[in-house]
């Protein structure tokens, strides 16, 4: 089955919306968060105070002293963002990420990680890639 995909552009007032389907199934009516989500926005922090709430898509993030962050509010079903964190200071995530191996890793700046949730945010998969930069 190959998937069909309809056309995701601006309606009247500026709201983004559009329409997927996969195969013969039904069309999707998808509302404008998923569409946002998809684009992936990015969030430029300058300096991020002691704690700083994310925000779906992309996170850049640099650190001027230890940080404390809070994760998006999301709705039912999978969500994923991406946080770049830069600065030499430590940050601090919720205890809902469930890292590799039940342990956070050792924060090194540049570092990029990902985020995803497969139950509406109960719990954050969290996986990092230190050192890219």
């Amino acid at each position: 089955m190959t998937a069909a995909w309809k056309t995701v552009g601006m309606e009247d007032g500026g709201r983004i919306a559009g329409r997927v389907s996969a195969g013969a199934g039904p069309v999707e009516e998808l509302t404008p968060a998923q569409v946002r989500e998809v684009l992936q926005p990015l969030n430029t922090v300058g300096t991020s105070g002691s704690t700083e709430t994310l925000l779906m898509g992309v996170n850049d993030v640099t650190m001027d002293q230890d940080c404390t962050f809070t994760f998006p509010t999301v709705g039912a079903g999978a969500h994923e963002f991406t946080l770049i964190l830069r600065g030499a200071f430590t940050p601090t995530f919720p205890a809902s990420v469930d890292w590799p191996s039940a342990t956070a890793p050792t924060y090194a700046t540049p570092t990029e990680f990902s985020f995803r949730t497969v139950d509406s945010g109960t719990t954050w998969l969290g996986v990092a890639a230190p050192g890219f930069g």
